[in-house]
């Protein structure tokens, strides 16, 4: 496929958007962060995304599209060990890669003790159910994922067709890396989509994102406790809440309006890239989460991506975590 994708998570309702989707994408998980949603959105500049980048762009763009057409229920039988994160295609293959590679989410209980992962849907259909599953005791994140590496640990049943299907579940006790991987089989369609999302749990001192050194005296999360800041964020340096971006809209003269939730963070950066990854140009920071100014970098009748980078009071985390807005400059 050639086109581009089309999810501008939180864009405001009637901007001026032109950006078609293809006709079998569906979704994928946001939280925690799938592999292709973690390269495509949260941190495209880490070395194993960039890697990505670089073996298939188009995958990325069709970051939506792990999918088996004919699936069935049949996921064991048509995909084999070694290929559960590309649904055995080769288009992306790569995503199948050992987890000791990619980036890793922090993954944290909320207060109720239970864990929220969250499958966002580019087109909604009736679900026969999502499964969840979580690498048992032992895993080796060294290897490729298999089949026996999985522990079923929440099945939803019929599901009706929804943008944003928020799962909540209690896990079974782990520690360090694991991964998470979910199966969406529609129910008005043979069609299955699947997610693998790297998994850090809070604790183990351990465990740091690939390329990234951990904190100095202990954890690369700054602890283990529960109240040990926000729950879920794409990060095992620095745990901040993702940025999203709720409004961005192009005015005249190269002015841009942009509007984000607070993370908690102490400030934000801003920034804008034509293509959605490196380069990225940072045209501001502020302590608000509301912006208002001129970008040099927006021209007339061209796509611009914005991305709202956290910066907590230790120091910045240079890869993210990150949402990205797409929107085509007027004048």
């Amino acid at each position: 496929m050639k086109t581009a994708a089309a999810t501008a998570l939180g864009l405001v309702a009637g901007l001026a958007v032109a950006v078609p989707t293809p006709a079998a994408a569906h979704g994928s998980i946001d939280i925690p962060a799938s592999r292709v949603f973690m390269c495509k959105t949260v941190v495209p500049d880490h070395p194993t995304c960039a890697g990505a980048w670089d073996a298939n762009p188009q995958a990325l763009y069709d970051w939506m599209e792990v999918n088996i057409g004919n699936a069935a229920g049949r996921h064991k039988e048509l995909i084999p060990d070694g290929k559960l994160c590309s649904a055995n295609r080769s288009k992306y293959a790569y995503f199948d890669r050992p987890a000791q590679e990619w980036p890793a989410t922090t993954f944290r209980p909320d207060a109720d003790g239970k864990y929220t992962v969250r499958w966002n849907s580019t087109a909604p259909h009736s679900t026969a159910y999502y499964r969840v599953y979580l690498t048992k005791p032992g895993f080796d994140p060294s290897k490729r994922l298999a089949w026996s590496d999985l522990e079923l640990v929440h099945d939803t049943g019929k599901v009706a067709p929804e943008r944003s299907t928020t799962m909540r579940m209690t896990l079974p006790d782990r520690g360090g890396r694991h991964m998470l991987y979910t199966v969406w089989q529609r129910d008005d369609s043979p069609e299955a989509f699947y997610a693998c999302s790297d998994v850090a749990f809070s604790g183990d001192p351990s465990v740091v994102m690939p390329g990234v050194p951990p904190s100095e005296g202990g954890s690369p999360s700054g602890g283990g406790g529960a109240d040990d800041g926000p729950s879920n964020a794409p990060s095992t340096e620095m745990v901040i809440n993702t940025p999203s971006i709720s409004k961005v809209k192009v005015l005249k003269r190269k002015r841009v309006r942009l509007k984000w939730n607070d993370a908690g963070a102490l400030r934000y950066k801003l920034q804008v890239s034509k293509f959605g990854r490196s380069p990225w140009k940072t045209f501001a920071i502020t302590e608000n989460t509301k912006w208002r100014g001129r970008v040099k970098q927006v021209r007339k009748g061209k796509y611009r991506f914005f991305r709202v980078v956290a910066i907590n009071p230790s120091g910045e985390n240079p890869r993210g975590p990150v949402k990205r807005a797409r929107v085509r400059a007027r004048k």
